[in-house]
C-alpha cells in the first residue's frame, strides 16, 4: 500500500521514553482492534442486509467514518468512458457547501492517483497541496482528505472518500480504509449481479410469453410450475387455474400410464430417450376436445431435482394439409404436363421450316400424354380436309374438342377422347384445366394459320407486283403511248438532262410523281433539287457529283421527295452519264420510279413476321413463364414442407422443381431467340456480338464479331434489317450447315458497309437450300428494303459466305 502523508503523522507506538506505559498502549491498541472488528462485522452485515448498492454504501461509508473519525466524505463510481466520478451520496459533514452536484467531477489531481495505483492515498496537508486548485467555487473546506479504491476484478470501479478528520490521517486510517472500500467493492459486485439475473430473468419471462409456440415446466412430481399466454390459448386453461396440477390434467387419460412411465425414467436416470427430440402427441383442451401436437422435450435441474420443459405447437393445421398433400401432388404433376404440352405446341408454331400440315400432325401426337389418362386417350387434329390422329383413334362417348378459327372462319379442329371409362375414383372425365389447354391450343393453331395467310398473300402481292413492273417496262421498247400508259400504271417515268444548257426534259410521269401537271413547268436541275427532301438533298448531290466524275460510277439512289401539297414520296432513280471525248460529262439520263407503295408493302412483309415473333415470344413470356414460376414457387413451398416433415416424397418433389427450372431455361432461350435485343443505329454491333456470344453459348459453336473500323449506320431501322439478315445467316449455319466456326465480319469502306457471315459447315446444297429457302427469300428482301445487295456463294475455304452490302450514306427512319 502507498500513501501520501505531508503532516508526517506518527502512531502512538513509536513516541520515545517518557510517554505513557506501554502496557496502557497495548489496552487502548486492544480496544480499537475490537472497534475495527465491530465496524468490519457491522459493514459485512450490511452487504447481506441490502441488495441496493447505494443503501450498502452508505451504511459502510458510515461504519468507516465513525470508526476513522472523518468529519464528512463520499461514495462515488467511475462512469461509463472512465473520465468522471458518479457521486452515489455525499455527506458534507454539517459544513455548507454551494457546488452544483450536476457538475462534473473529472478524475484528477488526488483522486486520479488513487484510480491509476489502485491504492489508498491521503493527503493531510491539503490547503498547500497542488490539488486545491481543482476544488470548484463553493467546494467545502478541506483540512486533508483520503482515497480508498473501490477494486473489482483488479479494476478500480470506484472511491470511498474521507476528508477533515481531526488530527489528521494515519496509516492506520489508510488500512482501515481499504478494507470498508473492499467491503463496498463487494457490495457493489453483489448488487450488479442482482441487477443482472434480474434483467436476465425478465428478459426470458419476456420472450417464453412472447414466443408463438406454447412453453411448459413440470417439477420432479411432474406438477406444472411455468404456463406462457402461447400455451393459455392452446389449451384453453390460465396460468393461474394450471400451474401446480399434474401435467396429465392436459393429456388424454388413455395416455397418463405411459406418461407416468416416461416420467418414472427421467427422475431415475435424469434424462429421458426422448429429450432433446421432436415427436408428436394428442393434447386435451379446457373444453375436452383433444388436438394434436408437436412436443419437444429438454430436462435440467433445480437445487438437485430434475425439471422438465416441452415446447408445444398445434399440428391441428398441418394435419389437414397433409391430407392434401396428395392431391396437390397430383395436380402439379398434371399442370406440368399441359405446359409441357403447350411449349411443345409453340415450338412447332415458331419453327417456319414446319407446314401447316406437319404443326397440326405433330401437335396431335403431343396432346394425350397432357390428359389426365394418357394410357387411354387419343387425339386428332384437323386443318380443312386433312385430318391426322394419334394410333388407334375412334371417337368415343367420352371426348373434348375445340375448333380452330383463322380470321373469324372455322378451319380446323382439336379433339381428344378416352378409348374406356375412366377409373370411378376420378369424378369427372375431364378437368377444367384440361378444357382451357384444348382451347389454348387451338386458339395458337388459329393465329398461326391467319399468320401464314398473311405472309402468303403479301408475297404474292409482291411478286405479283414485281410481275407487273416487270411487264410494263418491257413494253417502253414497244411505242410510246404504251411506253406512256406503263409509267402511268407502274408510276415509273424517265428524264433527260442536257448539263451544259441545264436544260431537264421530264416524261409526264415524273411531274405526277413529283406531283406536278404534265409540262407544266420547264423542268431544271435546281427545280428537282428543290422537290428533294432537305435531309435528302446533299446525300443525292453528292451521288450525282461522283457519277458526273467516275464514269464507272452508275448513278442508283432511293431518295424521299416533297410534293407541293407537302406528302413525302419515296422515289428510285437510276441514271447514267455520257462524257465527252474529253471526258466532260455532256448528258445525263435515267428513270425515276415511285417505289412508296412497294416499300410499304415491303415494311409490311417484313414486320408482320417480326411483330408475330414478338407477340408469340410475348406470350409464351408472359403466359407460359409466368405459370413455370408460379409452379417453381409451389413446388419449392411443397418440397420445403415435405422435407421438414422429412418424408420420402421430398425427393419427388426436388426432381418436379428441377424439371420446371429445366422447363423454365428452355422457354428462356427460345423467347430469347424470338424476341432479340433492343437494337438501334448506335448499338448495331455490339447487338451482333452479343448474337454470336449467345450463339456460342447455346450451341457450343465458336462464334465470333469481327471489326475493322467504327460502324456509322444511321437510322434504326436499317439496323434493324441489317441484324435480322445476320441472325438469319448464322441460324442457317448452326442449323442446316453443321458448322463448327462461324464468323461475322463488318467491313467498313468510304460508301459501302459489308456485313459478312462465315463458316466451315458442308455449304449450299439442294438439302441446305430446301430447309432454307423461304430464310434466304427473306434475307434478299430485307437487304433490298434498306437498299443493299444480298450474295451467296460458297467460302473461299470451303462452307458458306454470306454478305449483306449497303450504301454508307442509306438510313432513314421515314424509309
Amino acid at each position: 500500500m502507498t500513501a501520501t502523508n505531508r503532516a508526517d503523522s506518527t502512531d502512538s507506538r513509536d513516541l520515545p521514553p517518557g510517554h505513557p506505559d506501554p502496557r496502557s498502549a497495548a489496552v487502548e491498541d486492544s480496544q480499537q482492534h475490537q472497534a475495527e472488528v465491530a465496524a468490519l462485522l457491522k459493514a459485512s452485515r450490511a452487504i447481506l442486509e441490502y441488495q441496493d448498492f447505494e443503501d450498502a454504501a452508505r451504511a459502510i461509508f458510515d461504519c468507516c467514518k465513525q470508526l476513522i473519525g472523518a468529519s464528512s466524505g463520499y461514495v462515488a463510481l467511475l462512469n461509463r468512458d472512465g473520465t468522471e466520478n458518479d457521486v452515489v451520496f455525499l455527506d458534507s459533514g454539517g459544513l455548507s457547501c454551494t457546488v452544483d452536484p450536476s457538475l462534473p467531477m473529472p478524475i484528477r489531481g488526488l483522486r486520479e492517483s488513487a484510480y491509476r495505483n489502485a491504492v489508498t492515498v491521503f493527503d493531510n496537508d491539503f490547503p498547500r497541496s497542488p490539488w486545491l486548485g481543482f476544488l470548484p467555487q463553493g467546494h467545502v473546506r478541506l483540512e486533508n482528505v483520503l482515497f480508498a479504491p473501490l477494486i473489482i476484478e483488479r479494476e478500480v470501479a470506484g472511491l470511498l472518500g474521507m476528508a477533515n478528520k481531526p488530527g489528521g490521517f494515519i496509516e492506520r486510517d489508510a488500512r482501515m480504509a481499504s478494507a470498508f472500500g473492499e467491503l463496498a467493492a463487494v457490495a457493489l459486485r453483489n448488487s450488479r449481479t442482482l441487477e443482472s439475473l434480474k434483467s436476465g430473468k425478465q428478459q426470458f419471462r419476456s420472450l417464453t410469453q412472447s414466443v408463438s409456440d406454447g412453453i411448459v415446466s413440470t417439477d420432479a412430481t411432474g406438477r406444472i410450475t411455468f404456463w406462457n399466454r402461447a400455451a393459455e390459448k392452446m389449451f384453453g386453461h390460465a396460468a393461474d387455474e394450471i400451474v401446480g396440477k399434474p401435467i396429465t390434467s392436459v393429456t388424454p387419460e388413455r395416455f397418463h400410464q405411459r406418461h407416468l412411465k416416461a416420467m418414472r425414467q427421467i427422475l431415475a436416470a435424469g434424462k429421458s430417450d426422448i429429450s432433446d427430440r421432436t415427436m408428436e402427441v394428442i393434447g386435451v383442451r379446457a373444453d375436452g376436445s383433444e388436438f394434436p401436437v408437436e412436443l419437444s422435450l429438454s430436462t435440467w435441474e433445480d437445487e438437485g431435482d430434475i425439471c422438465v420443459t416441452a415446447v408445444l405447437r398445434d399440428i391441428t393445421r398441418r394435419r389437414q394439409t397433409h391430407a392434401l398433400r396428395r392431391q396437390i401432388t397430383h395436380d402439379l404433376g398434371e399442370r406440368v404436363k399441359e405446359l409441357n404440352c403447350l411449349y411443345g405446341v409453340s415450338k412447332l408454331i415458331a419453327d417456319p421450316a414446319l407446314s401447316l400440315e406437319d404443326v397440326f400432325r405433330q401437335t396431335a401426337k403431343l396432346l394425350p400424354p397432357a390428359w389426365q389418362f394418357p394410357e387411354i386417350a387419343c387425339a386428332r387434329t384437323a386443318i380443312e380436309e386433312k385430318e391426322f390422329s394419334t394410333p388407334g383413334f375412334r371417337r368415343t362417348a367420352c371426348f373434348q374438342s375445340a375448333d380452330v378459327f383463322a380470321s373469324g372462319r372455322k378451319c380446323g379442329k382439336v379433339e381428344v377422347c378416352y378409348l374406356r371409362p375412366i377409373p370411378e375414383r376420378a369424378g369427372s372425365p375431364f378437368l377444367t384445366e384440361e378444357l382451357h389447354l384444348i382451347e389454348a391450343v387451338a386458339e395458337h393453331l388459329g393465329r398461326m394459320v391467319e399468320t401464314r395467310r398473311t405472309q402468303d398473300a403479301l408475297r404474292n402481292a409482291k411478286d405479283e407486283l414485281e410481275t407487273k413492273v416487270l411487264h410494263r417496262t418491257s413494253e417502253l421498247s414497244r411505242k410510246e403511248e404504251s411506253l406512256l400508259q406503263a409509267q402511268r400504271m407502274a408510276h415509273l417515268g424517265n428524264w433527260d438532262w442536257d448539263i451544259e444548257t441545264n436544260r431537264l426534259q421530264w416524261s409526264d410521269e415524273v411531274y405526277r410523281i413529283f406531283g406536278f401537271q404534265p409540262q407544266a413547268f420547264v423542268a431544271t436541275y435546281e427545280n428537282f433539287s428543290k422537290s428533294v427532301h432537305p435531309d435528302d438533298r446533299q446525300h443525292v448531290e453528292q451521288a450525282v457529283k461522283r457519277a458526273m466524275v467516275d464514269p464507272e460510277a452508275r448513278y442508283g439512289i432511293d431518295h424521299r421527295i416533297v410534293r407541293p401539297d407537302g406528302s413525302e414520296r419515296i422515289v428510285h432513280e437510276n441514271g447514267e452519264v455520257m462524257f465527252d471525248a474529253g471526258g466532260k460529262p455532256v448528258r445525263m439520263i435515267g428513270t425515276v420510279h415511285d417505289i412508296t407503295e412497294r416499300r410499304r408493302l415491303e415494311r409490311e412483309l417484313l414486320t408482320i413476321g417480326s411483330e408475330e415473333q414478338r407477340r408469340i415470344a410475348q406470350e409464351l413470356h408472359d403466359g407460359l413463364g409466368q405459370q413455370l414460376t408460379g409452379l417453381g414457387y409451389l413446388a419449392t413451398s411443397l418440397q420445403r414442407r415435405l422435407q421438414s416433415r422429412d418424408l420420402p416424397e421430398a425427393k419427388s418433389a426436388a426432381g418436379l422443381i428441377e424439371g420446371i427450372q429445366e422447363s423454365h431455361a428452355d422457354l428462356h432461350r427460345v423467347v430469347k431467340g424470338l424476341l432479340p435485343p433492343d437494337i438501334d443505329a448506335e448499338h448495331l454491333v455490339a447487338a451482333l456480338q452479343l448474337l454470336v456470344d449467345n450463339v456460342q453459348e447455346q450451341t457450343g459453336i465458336s462464334c465470333r464479331c469481327v471489326t475493322d473500323s467504327p460502324v456509322q449506320i444511321s437510322d434504326t431501322k436499317t439496323a434493324i434489317q441489317v441484324y435480322r439478315i445476320v441472325q438469319e445467316a448464322v441460324n442457317n449455319a448452326v442449323k442446316h450447315a453443321r458448322a463448327k466456326h462461324i464468323v461475322v465480319n463488318v467491313k467498313s469502306a468510304l460508301d459501302r458497309i459489308t456485313f459478312e457471315v462465315r463458316d466451315d459447315g458442308v455449304g449450299l446444297d439442294s438439302e441446305t437450300e430446301k430447309h432454307s429457302g423461304s430464310g434466304l427469300r427473306i434475307m434478299r428482301y430485307r437487304a433490298q428494303a434498306i437498299g443493299g445487295t444480298l450474295r451467296i456463294q460458297p467460302g473461299p475455304e470451303g462452307g458458306t459466305c454470306v454478305g449483306c452490302t449497303i450504301p454508307r450514306e442509306y438510313g432513314d427512319d421515314d424509309r
